[in-house]
């Protein structure tokens, strides 16, 4: 999902991409083991961008921290300040575009935003939130037979569920 976000926003011409991850999720940032960051660093790399520490946010204790990076990244200079979110989930996205848009810049214009999950109120955001679907419903169904498979002493087979874009007007 990120590596697809990514991709997406750096073939719109986005060279300067920050990522937010999900509220309370631990990150430190590049050359962890985290799978989102790592998808995040490919993409950079696929497309020969400079991995800047200052474009993650490793603050994600409360919103009042993730807002405070987002807003470091906004006032760097012009040259180096972020064109583009990738957020770890739609709930915090549409929190982001409200800060950002309180802080007068616009959405795309100014930032454009990627959410993740697309959860049905990521279409009536203004502007409405570009997301990556990733069947959240299949994966609790999954889930739920998971749990009764692993009660009744069954082993689980390893499945990957595909995720796809939802390209709409925060981007």
């Amino acid at each position: 999902g990120v590596l697809q976000a990514m991709r997406y926003l750096i073939g719109k011409g986005h060279r300067h991409i920050g990522y937010v991850p999900p509220l309370h999720y631990r990150t430190n940032g590049f050359g962890g083991d985290d799978f989102r960051i790592q998808a995040y660093e490919k993409a950079l790399e696929e497309n020969n961008l400079r991995k800047d520490p200052n474009y993650i946010c490793c603050h994600t204790e409360c919103f009042a921290s993730i807002e405070a990076d987002v807003k470091a990244m906004l006032q760097l200079p012009p040259e180096q300040r972020v064109t583009a979110l990738v957020v770890g989930d739609d709930h915090l996205a549409a929190k982001v575009m409200q800060s950002v848009r309180s802080w007068n810049l616009s959405i795309p214009k100014d930032l454009a935003v990627v959410g993740w999950g697309n959860i049905s109120s990521a279409s009536i955001t203004t502007p409405q939130l570009t997301t990556v679907d990733a069947s959240i419903t299949a994966f609790a169904h999954d889930v739920a037979q998971a749990l009764v498979t692993l009660a009744n002493g069954q082993p689980l087979e390893e499945k990957v569920y595909p995720v796809h874009l939802v390209i709409r007007e925060s981007t």
